[in-house]
């Protein structure tokens, strides 16, 4: 999560929060009903057949329709529930902001954010085959912050705020507040109109009220929990003027005051200062944008390694090379590398190159990095591992060099090393000028394949020097690891020149290394000289703690304090700390200078790197990933004194890349400008650039969670007709869907036409919180075919209350169609008088079972009587549904009968429609939508009139949908 700060001046103070995926939700499959002849309402799709097949126009097919509607109609609504309304109780404006899990309210000085949730499941909230006991939650902290302004000549009085869609705003002669939500956030402008009087350096003060402690420095304001985790920051403000002149701007602390109704609260005041001497107005404050410069998407693994290029076809720019270790081509997990090339408005969205594997679960692509320039013709070179090479079924591993050239990269590799035994390749690097002669070397390792004497698994790297004829076809130098499955070489990378002798030096990780009869993990540095690479270690560091695995990430931190010497990084991700090692004359200095950890469980120091200059201070900044939970990437910025001690960067997944900072790098200057840019790959599918500039990295403020959606599309059906013009319409329903006061869920009717169904809903209905901490309306919708026999299709609407669909009272709505449509009241009600039985959670039309030419609806309520079930019909007429159910049936012991609900047509051809329920057994399998173990045909006997076991041994039986 994070806050972006932007001010405009007129003044703009921009503050965005952002939580990151927690978890990610299986889609749903589309509902499909079997149907009855009785049906007064045009049929249903039957089984095998898509939902409006048969009302699609001629030459169109449903996939068109699928791309052409659905993506607009998910993207209209998703936006909407981030609009922002009134709390009647209270009379405040409110926005809910689910993907970040922060609930807003809106004051006409500032804002208040809190935590929507401090509850949040560790499962797959659709699976419902779940028992209570087997559902995991994270308990976190519930979290406020209360941000007003205080400039007593810029105090907004008598104006009120307006609200329209997801923006809401208040203005007087001397400022302007702008707020809008959506799912990158929050943002807040602060326009001033005018400049106060008395001012000698324009200043824009803000009170916080929280019960977090506020660390302010003069680049960074920062907000840190109990346990010192760090929950909301501000930081990297960039200003300039009309004329683009770059102005400083810093953050200083103001007083501390007490809070009189609130004791636990403390309240802190800072100001956001600019020194606008000589400069013309406006003035714009502005950090980076957290949205990448540059994303590609490439499918599975895709990301799986990632690195700068160098310059490839000498046309002045950086490009990149991205690996897919596990994509499938030519063979199972062949693996592929990508290349992108550089320029003026940055890296192309096409690759200009394309690689390969050569033989099944190759891992292609394992590990790449650029080779430097190895024969010296002022084009880069890249190097690619290839670990699960295979030659005559023997797996060998081996890695590739390809040499740049005017053109881009060949099709073939111009150099390869096979392995003697298995994994040459698991990681690869350019070596930088190890003996001084001009020509760049490559360092490659084998983690698991060396074998010593007593053929114990030790792991070793590879030294091969370049030439103006390219690389040597023999090592220059090897070296071993000491220990059995240490992994020495599970990581390798050039460490620049860490002693100022002229000569690259090289690091390598060994992250299972064992010293006291533990696995701590280490970390051997080897220096450069004329003759090559030292042949024992010069530097050698282990972990702290057993079981840490330090060293499994090792890289060149650049020279983050500037003394001219080049810096280590080494990470050690079970622990989740990074460490940095400064250079000297004497080389590294043996305790780190610096470290830094992340969250429990996120990985931190998966992968370390350089970040290069980003923002052209002459310091390098240094990126950690952490691809655990859901997936971050941190910065760290570089100045005299070392390492800034809080990340000044990170970004999160935003839920479409699986293990976000599973690699990220320095991508070079992508664009040209002078200025670093950063690459941050996930695991799949997606790689990231963002672009540096004078103002470095964004402002950002992380979170651990992110909730998809309102759950539209959580349960979808045919409307029949319901304005009786012909076209078939369609109802989905939104169960999740938060109106800035609590979960009351929504429903949607999307009314077909010649032109296939719209983009804009024809009917929206939202529920009302009427007491119930969670409403829920939509949790399950259907056609209800026509109960009152007036020729128009009605709906049905399921309703649970209470959290997670297991507690209060649930119910059913039905609407009745007609040529406008239906109301928005509905017709005919139902509620449960049983707590927790969920009644109304599955809800279908039964056709109709008595003969008598009205349609029916069957109800389910599975949770009745600790989960035996039941199911109710109510029948039609013409008055519509009877109050009280004409037929109702009890399941036995815990076998959640009625847990889905439908008509089964006229399968005995009596001309009365059967209905169909499913019910679970208490084994919890994948869900399924007509039964785990039988089916049951009724025709309101008060036995089943016959069944159909599953006898398949991994049952899938039922997997097309009934009812959903």
């Amino acid at each position: 999560m994070f806050f972006k700060t932007n001010l405009l001046l007129f003044i703009v103070l921009t503050t965005i929060a952002v939580i990151n995926n927690f978890t990610e939700t299986e889609n749903l499959p589309v509902s499909g009903r079997i149907t009855s002849d009785r049906l007064v309402c045009p049929e249903p799709p039957r089984f095998g057949e898509n939902l409006g097949s048969e009302f699609t126009n001629d030459g169109q097919s449903q996939e068109d329709i699928d791309a052409n509607w659905q993506n607009s109609v998910i993207e209209k609504i998703k936006a909407e529930e981030y609009n922002i309304s009134i709390d009647e109780s209270t009379g405040s404006y409110k926005s809910p902001n689910r993907k970040n899990n922060i609930m807003f309210k809106y004051d006409k000085d500032g804002f208040t954010a809190k935590n929507m949730l401090t509850k949040i499941p560790k499962f797959d909230e659709s699976n419902r085959t779940l028992a209570e006991s087997e559902k995991e939650y994270e308990t976190v902290d519930e979290w406020e912050v209360k941000l007003k302004i205080k400039n007593e000549k810029l105090e907004i009085e008598d104006e009120r705020l307006q609200a329209a869609g997801n923006k809401i705003w208040i203005e007087n002669e001397n400022i302007r507040i702008d707020y809008t939500n959506s799912e990158e956030g929050m943002r807040q402008d602060f326009i001033i109109k005018q400049k106060p009087e008395g001012e000698e350096k324009l200043k824009l003060d803000i009170s916080a009220e929280t019960e977090l402690t506020m660390i302010i420095g003069a680049d960074a304001l920062i907000f840190k929990n109990e346990d010192g985790e760090e929950m909301m920051k501000y930081s990297a403000l960039k200003v300039w003027d009309a004329n683009g002149k770059i102005l400083r701007a810093y953050f200083q602390k103001g007083r501390q005051f007490a809070i009189s109704n609130s004791p636990s609260h403390k309240g802190n005041q800072f100001s956001i200062v600019v020194n606008d001497d000589e400069a013309e107005y406006p003035i714009t404050i502005d950090p980076l944008s957290t949205s990448p410069n540059w994303v590609v998407n490439f499918g599975y693994s895709f990301g799986s390694a990632c690195s700068p290029a160098g310059d490839i076809n000498g046309d002045g720019y950086g490009d990149v090379i991205v690996g897919a270790k596990e994509t499938t081509t030519n063979f199972t997990n062949d693996g592929k590398v990508y290349l992108f090339l550089g320029s003026s408005t940055g890296l192309s969205s096409t690759p200009a190159w394309t690689s390969i594997g050569a033989n099944q679960s190759s891992a292609y692509g394992n590990s790449i990095s650029t080779a430097g320039d190895v024969n010296g013709d002022g084009y880069s070179d890249i190097i690619i591992g290839e670990p699960g090479y295979k030659e005559a079924s023997v797996s060998k591993g081996r890695a590739l060099v390809y040499y740049g050239s005017a053109s881009g990269l060949p099709a073939s590799p111009n150099w390869t090393a096979v392995g003697s035994s298995t994994d040459l390749g698991r990681a690869v690097s350019t070596a930088g000028d190890v003996n001084g002669d001009g020509y760049s070397d490559v360092v490659l390792t084998t983690a698991y394949g060396t074998l010593d004497s007593a053929a114990t698994i030790l792991g070793g790297a590879y030294l091969y020097l370049g030439s103006a004829s390219g690389l040597s076809s023999i090592p220059a130098w090897q070296e071993n690891g000491t220990f059995y499955f240490e992994n020495f070489g599970n990581s390798v990378c050039t460490a620049g020149d860490v002693n100022g002798d002229g000569y690259s030096d090289v690091v390598i990780g060994a992250p299972n290394y064992s010293s006291g009869g533990s696995l701590r993990g280490a970390t051997y540095l080897y220096h450069g000289s004329a003759t090559g690479l030292s042949s024992s270690p010069d530097w050698f560091a282990t972990g702290d703690q057993a079981g840490y695995k330090f060293g499994f990430s090792v890289y060149t931190a650049g020279d983050v304090n500037g003394d001219g010497y080049s810096d280590v990084v080494a990470g050690a991700p079970d622990s989740g700390k990074v460490f940095v090692y400064h250079g000297s004359a004497s080389g590294m200095s043996t305790s780190p200078d610096w470290q830094a950890s992340g969250a429990s469980n996120s990985g931190f120091g998966y992968s370390v790197s350089t970040a290069g200059d980003v923002d052209g201070d002459g310091y390098s900044e240094i990126l950690v990933g952490a691809p655990g939970n859901t997936g971050q990437a941190f910065a760290y910025s570089g100045s005299p004194a070392g390492l800034s001690a809080n990340s000044v960067w990170s970004v999160s997944s935003d839920g479409s890349t699986n293990s976000l900072g599973f690699n990220v790098r320095t991508a070079g200057d992508v664009n040209g400008d002078g200025y670093s840019d950063v690459l941050v790959c996930g695991y799949s599918p997606k790689a990231f650039v963002y672009n540096g500039s004078p103002s470095g990295f964004p402002s950002t403020f992380n979170w651990t969670y992110n909730d998809p959606g309102g759950s539209f599309g959580w349960s979808v059906a045919s409307a029949g007709d319901i304005n009786g013009d012909g076209y078939s319409d369609v109802i989905i329903g939104a169960p999740d869907y938060n109106n800035g006061v609590a979960t009351v869920g929504k429903f949607f009717i999307f009314h077909g036409s010649a032109n296939n169904l719209p983009s804009i809903p024809s009917f929206v209905k939202t529920g009302t919180n009427s007491g119930a901490s969670i409403y829920r309306i939509g949790r399950c919708v259907a056609s209800a075919g026509d109960v009152n026999g007036d020729g128009y299709s009605d709906v049905a609407v399921g309703i649970t209350t209470g959290v997670f669909a297991v507690s209060a009272f649930g119910g059913v709505e039905v609407y009745y169609g007609s040529p406008s449509g239906i109301n928005s009241t509905p017709s005919w009600t139902k509620s449960s008088t049983v707590s927790e039985d969920n009644f109304g959670t599955s809800v279908a039309t039964a056709g109709d079972v008595n003969g008598d030419g009205y349609s029916d609806i069957i109800v389910g309520a599975w949770g009745l009587n600790s989960f035996s079930g039941a199911a109710y019909s109510f029948y039609g007429s013409e008055n519509g549904l009877s109050s009280n159910a004409n037929w109702s049936t009890v399941g036995t012991s815990a076998s959640w009968y009625g847990y889905s609900v439908s008509s089964a047509g006229d399968v005995n051809g009596d001309g009365y429609a059967d209905v169909v329920l499913e019910l679970l057994t208490t084994q919890h399998f994948e869900r399924i939508c007509i039964c785990l173990s039988r089916i049951i045909f009724r025709n309101f006997k008060l036995q089943p009139t016959g069944n159909i076991r599953n006898r398949l041994i991994r049952p899938k039986f039922g997997k097309c949908c009934l009812r959903w």
